[in-house]
């Protein structure tokens, strides 16, 4: 990325990643406080960590006003996901175009490689393991090909929109932003996995309750046991700013045609705001 580049990304990502990482994150004034995860317990009274509009590019920086115990924890974005990960720049950097949802630059697609049997074989044994049966991922289209970054993944397509592919590595990934990919220019922070599907099967089905999860994988493992669900992005990319859903409105509405609708995600702080925001969105706030 050049500086033109990563400047548009801290614009376009705003506060999400220091919401994903901050439990505590409070608006106060013209700025946000939230408890030092350096120095402080989460829900301290007067907190000392402050995120505020840079006055050169208006992009969103930090700062711990503490300046006895950590005055070196501040800076942008970036080096605030550098540092609460222990991450490189180029790692944070991949980190948070990957949460948000946003591709790093309009390059061409990777050049996607054609695993060895025995490679294939890993990603079938990958997919049994976490309760995906071959039918599932067959009929979802999942494939496994050779990723010029991640190696051995999952090709996971978009049933609303073939362009956008999520891959995520099968095993253990190199580092922290190495789990999941998009291809570039295409990316799925406003869709739902598998939503086609379910609304289909929502007009055939005696039983309508649907799972909303935080994984594409987790979504093939419901769908494996015979239950409908879909799957966010991630917790952090579906979200405005503002904590809102950004998901586009013909999905949610496909979605709360739904008799039940329980809300399966991650038990840490973006999983909790995502949980908020689809409960008090209109699209199903409108129909209680």
């Amino acid at each position: 990325m050049n500086r033109e580049e990563i400047t548009q990304l801290k614009t376009t990502v705003g506060l999400k990643p220091y919401q994903s990482r901050l439990k505590d994150l409070e608006s106060n004034g013209t700025e946000y406080r939230a408890s030092c995860p350096w120095h402080e317990n989460s829900g301290n009274h007067n907190p000392s960590l402050a995120v505020f509009k840079s006055k050169e590019d208006g992009t969103w920086v930090f700062k711990c006003m503490s300046s006895t115990k950590c005055e070196k924890h501040k800076g942008d974005v970036i080096a605030f996901v550098q540092q609460t990960n222990s991450l490189t720049f180029a790692e944070a950097l991949r980190t948070i175009a990957n949460e948000s949802g946003v591709a790093e630059s309009a390059q061409p697609a990777p050049s996607l490689g054609v695993p060895s049997e025995e490679q294939f074989l890993e990603g079938r044994r990958y997919l049994a393991a976490h309760g995906v049966s071959d039918e599932v991922a067959k009929a979802r289209g999942v494939d496994a090909i050779i990723h010029p970054k991640l190696g051995l993944a999952l090709k996971m397509p978009y049933d609303s929109d073939p362009q956008v592919i999520k891959y995520r590595c099968v095993g253990e990934p190199k580092n922290k932003s190495s789990k999941f990919l998009h291809d570039s220019g295409h990316p799925s922070d406003k869709l739902l996995y598998n939503i086609q599907q379910t609304d289909k099967e929502l007009n055939t089905s005696f039983c309508s309750e649907v799972y909303v999860v935080e994984s594409e994988r987790d979504c093939l493992m419901m769908n494996s046991c015979g239950l409908m669900a879909v799957s966010v992005s991630s917790a952090t990319a579906c979200l405005t700013a503002e904590g809102k859903l950004k998901i586009d409105e013909d999905a949610l509405v496909m979605l709360a045609r739904a008799d039940e609708i329980f809300l399966t995600l991650d038990q840490d702080p973006a999983g909790q705001k995502c949980a908020d925001a689809f409960e008090t969105d209109p699209a199903f706030t409108s129909n209680q």
